[in-house]
């Protein structure tokens, strides 16, 4: 990973964020394009349960960072993980996580 990339994940205030920004400018630093902004959990989302099986393509909620995104499940795999596609994002920001980081709403 670039350090150019590297420099831009960390959480920060809107001021830092700012400054980064301009830092990375001066850097020659291309700004990356963003997918969706953070949703907020719906009250009726409820946590997986360890025996609960996920279809592909089932929207799911899941947790990154302490912010709330839409995904949609690739696969859900028998090491506990699901592998998810955040929607609106690239590809490259597919991942898997753990069940604990999902929720689904009934």
């Amino acid at each position: 990973m670039s350090a150019c990339i590297a420099a831009r994940r960390p959480r920060v205030t809107l001021a830092a964020r700012t400054l980064l920004l301009a830092a990375l400018a001066l850097a020659g630093c291309k700004a990356e394009s963003r997918g969706k902004a953070p949703v907020a959990l719906p009250s009726t989302a409820v946590a997986l349960t360890s025996a609960a099986p996920l279809a592909v393509g089932r929207a799911v909620f899941v947790d990154w960072n302490g912010d709330w995104f839409e995904a949609t499940v690739l696969a859900d795999a028998a090491d506990g993980t699901v592998k998810i596609h955040y929607v609106g994002w690239e590809d490259r920001w597919d991942e898997a996580v753990p069940r604990a980081r999902v929720r689904i709403t009934p």
